[in-house]
């Protein structure tokens, strides 16, 4: 939030977002309009004004905050805002019970956003066409977003990028595949190119004031499931990564395929954990 003082705003401010009107960075002791709502319309001061561009991070399979490169490098070029759009096309495409899943942790993210300072912005619609509403309405720079790899999303990161300026950043392999050769003869020759090529390095998560100051009201839809779910969520996946690790990854290529001992021990004779991944 801006923090004011006895001469204006405090020069240790974090940039805010409102829903509507305009958004400000600090200099010196001075509040300086960075962007203008739709409402407002520019302003003159706005155009004489230096710009800190702010950007949206767009969040897709990839609920977390920590040791997200494509929000991390949103961040670090300026103010940043994460957004999730609930595409009903994609949605209807898998079941209820994944579908469940998947949006309690959407809104496992949005709490962590909320406790962080800032939120997640969640809109309903196609990618392309809610990112460029978006962006026109709060004169963003760009989008930022990790590539993911199955064709359907592939589309829709094509359109995003047809639509409103974007930068694609490599996050959910170690090895960005256009380093790569499209197709290999044997399985070695593969393994050979991969364990030549540099690995990519965790990333910090973004601080808070980095992100955008907001309150959103918008919650990702409720769905019922049949049976009960696990814990949805990073904070519910790296405690079952943590605790298999603990208990189970030593004994795992002796007990993977045990029915039994999987249901005395769920985590720890297998690691439960594929529906986070």
């Amino acid at each position: 939030m801006l923090h004011r003082s006895s001469d204006g705003v405090s020069p240790a401010a974090t940039p805010v977002l409102p829903a509507a009107g305009d958004v400000y960075r600090v200099i010196e002791t001075q509040r300086v309009p960075l962007f203008a709502s739709p409402s407002n319309g520019r302003t003159d001061s706005f155009q004489s004004s230096p710009r800190v561009d702010m950007h949206f991070f767009w969040h897709q399979r990839d609920l977390r905050i920590p040791d997200n490169r494509g929000l991390a490098l949103a961040a670090k070029h300026g103010p940043t805002l994460p957004v999730y759009v609930v595409d009903t096309d994609l949605l209807t495409q898998i079941g209820t019970r994944q579908r469940a899943f998947l949006l309690d942790g959407v809104r496992s993210l949005k709490r962590r956003y909320r406790e962080l300072g800032s939120d997640l912005l969640v809109r309903a619609g196609t990618p392309a066409e809610v990112l460029e509403t978006l962006v026109s309405a709060y004169d963003a720079d760009r989008v930022y977003y990790n590539r993911h790899y199955r064709p359907a999303r592939r589309n829709r990161q094509r359109a995003v990028d047809d639509a409103v300026p974007t930068d694609a950043v490599t996050d959910l392999v170690l090895v960005d595949p256009e380093r790569l050769d499209d197709r290999y003869s044997s399985h070695g020759q593969f393994y050979d190119d991969w364990q030549d090529e540099h690995k990519l390095t965790p990333f910090d998560a973004p601080d808070s004031e980095q992100l955008v100051a907001l309150d959103d009201d918008a919650d990702p839809p409720a769905v019922s499931a049949d049976i009960e779910l696990p814990p949805a969520g990073y904070p519910a996946a790296r405690d079952r990564y943590d605790q298999f690790l603990t208990t189970g990854i030593e004994t795992y290529n002796d007990t993977r395929d045990d029915m039994r001992r999987a249901v005395e021990r769920p985590v720890g004779a297998v690691s439960r954990l594929s529906p986070y991944l």
